[in-house]
């Protein structure tokens, strides 16, 4: 309560008595219609951007919260990875410890998320893992 009324005395919050009645809404300025040619291009899905650092923090994000010591050392061993070949191991090894750990809907979904970050190259050394 105290934060509420500091705020209304700062001017971020207005209480209903201090705005009168007979004030009309302030109208809402429309943007323009985008032109055809622009509406067109966004229609189209974009691509996400692929990267092993995305795929890399997801799986450690993933490895984190899991309570289990594999998951912990796993965790440990994918953030002092630093060749490209050594993130690739622990991560498929990570995958492939997930699902002890979890049910097998999140382990999926996990594989899915995990695809969808990967560079295109390093994807068929994943899609064997299920």
């Amino acid at each position: 309560a105290a934060m509420v009324i500091q705020m209304i005395q700062g001017g971020y919050l207005v209480t209903a008595a201090d705005v009168p009645a007979s004030t009309p809404p302030a109208p809402v300025a429309m943007p323009a219609p985008l032109a055809p040619s622009v509406t067109a291009a966004s229609a189209a899905p974009v691509e996400r951007r692929r990267s092993l650092v995305a795929a890399r923090i997801y799986v450690l994000g993933i490895l984190e919260m899991q309570r289990h010591p594999n998951a912990a050392a796993l965790f440990r061993d994918l953030q002092q990875a630093r060749a490209e070949g050594e993130v690739l191991r622990v991560m498929q090894s990570a995958l492939q410890v997930l699902p002890a750990l979890t049910s097998e809907g999140y382990c999926q979904r996990v594989r899915q998320r995990l695809m969808e970050a990967l560079p295109v190259e390093h994807c068929s050394a994943f899609a064997a893992i299920a």
